[in-house]
This record gives C-alpha cells, structure tokens and sequence, in this order.
C-alpha cells in the first residue's frame, strides 16, 4: 500500500510495551487496511523485544527533566491553566512528527497523556481520543490540579473519551465528560492465545484428595490483595488440606507476602512463582483449577480497569474468585462465571473458597469462556475500535 493512500493515527504513550500495558500493542490488531499506526512514546522500555516492526512506525520523545519539575512545582503551587501538558520543546518536536507522518488522529492512552498533547491537538485541530485505564480514573483524581486540567480534555470539541468500564464510563461524566463524546470499550483478550481447556471437576479431586490449584499472576502491590488472600486461603485450608495456593509475579509487597506466609506456617502450600514470562502464562492456568484475584482499592484511591489477566484466565475456562471491584463485575458475573466478595473481607473470601470447591467448576469455566467469548473477545473489541477510528476518519479508511 502506498504511503499516500494510508491513514495515519499516532498512539501516544508514555511507555511502550510496559510491563503491564501489552494491551495497548494488542490493540493494534485494529488497524489493518488503509489504517497505520505511528506509535509515540515519552519513555523506552529497553527490556521489551518489540521495538520496531515494518507495521507501524515508531518514534521516542523523551520529557526533559526540567519541564517534569517545573510541572511538579507549577502543581503543587496551583497555578491555573492546563498543568500536565507537554513543554513547548515537547510540542514542537509532537508537531514535527504529526507534520512527517501526516497524522490524521491521535490516540492517547491514560487521561494524563490525554491532557498532555491536548495543545497539539488544538493547534493541529485534530481529533482526539484520549482511553482511560485506572488509576487515570481514580488515585489521580485526588490531584486538584488534575482534575481541573481534565475540563481542557473533556471541553476540547474535538476531543472524544474512552473508558475501560461502564462504571469508569459514568465516573468520568460525573466529572464533566460529555455524554455525547464518551463510551465504554472493553480491551478484550486473545483467544487464540489463551485456549479453552477442559479440566476436571473439583469436587472429583476432593473425593481422590488431589491437589486443587488456586492460582494468581499479578504485580505484588495493594490494590491486588495478595495479603488478604494468603489469610483466607489459611483458613480454607485448615479444612481442606489438599488445596495449593501459586502466585505469580514480582513487585513491592512481595517480600511482606513471604514474611506473612512463613508466620501463618503455609511454607507447604503457598508456591511464590518470582516475575512470569508472559509466554508462560497459558501453561500455568492450563494446570490451575481456579483463579484469584481479589483487587482492592488501595489507600491512596488507586483502581484498577477490568484486570486483563482475569479475562486470559476465564478464556482458557478457570473459574474466577474476585471482589467487587471497579469494573470487575461486568466481567465476572456472580456464581456464574465465577465468585465476587466484598473488598478487604476476609470471610467473604473464605466463603467463596468453600463454595468453590462445592460447585461444578467445569459448567462456571465453560460459562466464564463463553462470556469472554462473546464479550470480552480481542478481535471483536478492535473491530468496534476500529469503528471508532472510522467514524473520525471517513469511510475512505475502510478495508
């Protein structure tokens, strides 16, 4: 295809292929066709093998140190106007590359770099879509300045606002977004990738006293409530001694976790994983019986989106045992495709865990995977974004 005939849209970033963000590389599966994306990013994450590739074009552009102080003061001294968005340095070198690749729209992920190119945007007078994940949504919120740079964003006419969650959707109106310029849209995950797989009935292997793996893989951190978890499933094992609790992954409160295992005196049946390859990951569900994630809201008001991991999870058919959490129950549906507690309470977690393990798990996986299926499937959620990106571009970008 000629460079003519392509509609060009630039992804903005600040991290590209982050740890915790493949979402954003799997959403390119929405562009194909006339549509090219030109990824920008402020900072590179130099262990991620995915740099380049002959299918978008890619480009760094590092924030200078001052202009990140001289926001930070700028913040802290409530100093009116749009106080996320990029320096005048930043910007020249944003209209630079716009220029270059003849961009058309922009898209930006997490409301701070949403506000961040918003100048550019304006000057450019391109549309722009600005998708909000989490934390975008929830602990930065506590930020006045923030929240008064947000009406910029939402009061742009050419802005339009995306929210991972309908909950997120109604919180972001709340605040000022334009009903007519904001919906939802779920990321989704990769069925090809993570495959059903039939296991066997839980309340088999309690009969034959088989291990019964509860398995979670997240960043150690508040808001994935790893510490609660480890209490409950002490309770839950005293009662049912073949059970096996496996986390996945590495981070901050890892260490408190350990510390916390060894006083319970769980050594035996609580497997600490360390960091997991992401290629690893399939294999570790496919051998699991059930998947945790208790996500909680962390004392400094993070949230979370819908965890990617627990549509992965309920794909390949595992049962979920979660919290009423963010946008979580739009996703796992209460003793359908899985369990939800309250946050941070413990008994609720121990009630599920019983009822787990007294209720045909391989009829909630197969429900769970037929849910993903048809609501949380990737390759259908990039065709309703790239739905997005024709309504904004004409129907010239079609396939």
């Amino acid at each position: 295809m000629s460079e003519k005939s392509e509609k060009r849209i630039m992804i903005y970033v600040s991290n590209w292929l982050g740890t915790s963000e493949t979402f954003i590389f799997n959403q390119l599966g929405a562009f194909s066709g006339s549509l090219c994306p030109v990824i920008v990013a402020t900072n590179k994450n130099d262990n991620d093998n995915i740099l380049n590739s002959s299918s978008f074009y890619l480009h760094f552009l590092p924030i200078d140190k001052f202009h990140f102080l001289n926001g930070i003061i700028k913040r802290k001294l409530h100093i009116p106007g749009n106080r996320y968005k990029a320096s005048r340095t930043q910007q020249k070198k944003i209209y630079k590359v716009i220029n270059s690749n003849k961009v058309e729209l922009i898209h930006a992920h997490y409301g701070t770099m949403g506000i961040n190119i918003l100048p550019a945007a304006k000057k450019m007078e391109l549309p722009l879509i600005t998708t909000f994940h989490g934390n975008d949504a929830s602990k930065m919120l506590k930020k006045r300045a923030y929240r008064k740079s947000l009406k910029y964003l939402f009061d742009y006419e050419n802005s339009y606002i995306i929210a991972v969650s309908n909950k997120m959707k109604d919180r972001l109106i709340e605040l000022g977004a334009k009903k007519e310029r904001i919906q939802s849209h779920y990321i989704g995950t990769d069925l090809s990738r993570f495959k059903f797989e039939e296991r066997v009935d839980v309340r088999q292997k309690l009969l034959t006293k088989e291990k019964i793996i509860f398995l979670q893989i997240s960043n150690f951190v508040e808001k994935k409530g790893h510490r609660d978890t480890i209490k409950a499933f002490k309770i839950v094992s005293l009662k049912f001694p073949n059970l096996l609790l496996k986390l996945g992954g590495d981070g901050q409160t890892r260490n408190e976790c350990e510390d916390l295992v060894k006083s319970l005196e769980l050594e035996n049946k609580v497997q600490f994983l360390g960091r997991v390859n992401p290629n690893k990951v399939y294999g570790l569900m496919k051998t699991a019986d059930y998947f945790i994630h208790n996500s909680v809201t962390g004392d400094d008001g993070s949230e979370e989106g819908i965890p990617t991991v627990i549509m992965e999870a309920m794909a390949t058919g595992l049962p979920v045992l979660t919290t009423f959490h963010a946008g979580i129950p739009e996703l796992v549906i209460d003793e359908k495709t899985g369990f939800l507690s309250r946050e941070k309470n413990i008994q609720d977690y121990v009630t599920n865990f019983e009822k787990a393990l007294h209720i045909d798990s391989r009829e909630i996986g197969r429900r769970a995977y037929e849910h993903v299926k048809k609501n949380f499937n990737l390759n259908l959620q990039n065709k309703k974004l790239r739905g997005v990106y024709d309504n904004f571009l004409g129907k010239s970008s079609k396939v």
